[in-house]
């Protein structure tokens, strides 16, 4: 192989079960990790996202 031994193998990222928003995972919508997905929740609607303030007023 060409590749140098430290370098990691191209095979490894693709199978990566850690990772929630993978689609092979089973989607389950009491688990949390289906909520990171959809960034409008229904728990908390008047929670505005902390990224786009509805003021439009900017932190910096």
């Amino acid at each position: 192989d060409a590749r140098q031994p430290g370098a990691p193998a191209p095979q490894v990222p693709p199978q990566q079960p850690v990772r929630p928003d993978s689609p092979t995972r089973p989607a389950n919508p009491d688990r949390p990790a289906d909520q990171q997905q959809r960034p409008a929740q229904p728990q908390r609607p008047s929670d505005p996202p902390p990224a786009q303030p509805p003021t439009g007023t900017r932190p910096f």
